[in-house]
């Protein structure tokens, strides 16, 4: 479990926490994974200049929390993403939840974090020109024993 200040401090007896906590994507995390699609990047936004463009950025978190809920936000509320878990040995990918743009996905699927086995990333898909993705949140619950 990862060694994060959460909770009451001065404890000694072993007393289990729940924190709900969040971590926060920026914009500068995010690229196209389709290449010859042209995005701008700015420190408030990325900017789409082609049609279809993926958007892919990582999402670093601790190992052996929970993710409870997730929202991607950008200009157009009817395009879809999604966070996704992948394999580190064979790239196997599956996607955790989906909904449009400015909308919290809160059924998460393969919730608990396990670094150990699966690096993650949220995903736009479908980001057409002029479009533009601010950034994103991610909520989790870290349970550990004190």
């Amino acid at each position: 479990m990862s060694n994060l200040n959460f909770g009451i401090f001065g404890q000694t007896n072993n007393l289990f926490r729940s924190n709900a906590k969040f971590i926060t994507v920026p914009t500068t995390a995010w690229k196209a994974t389709n290449w010859d699609k042209d995005v701008d990047i700015h420190e408030t936004r990325v900017i789409a200049r082609a049609d279809n463009a993926t958007l892919v950025a990582p999402v670093y978190l601790p190992d052996g929390v929970t993710v409870t809920s997730y929202i991607l936000y950008g200009s157009n509320g009817a395009k879809e993403y999604s966070m996704y878990q992948s394999q580190i040995t064979n790239g196997t990918t599956v996607g955790m939840g989906q909904t449009n743009l400015n909308s919290a996905i809160t059924t998460v699927s393969n919730a608990v974090i396990d670094n150990s086995k699966y690096y993650y990333s949220i995903k736009a898909i479908d980001v057409d020109t002029n479009e533009e993705i601010y950034g994103a949140q991610v909520f989790f619950t870290e349970t550990r024993e004190d």
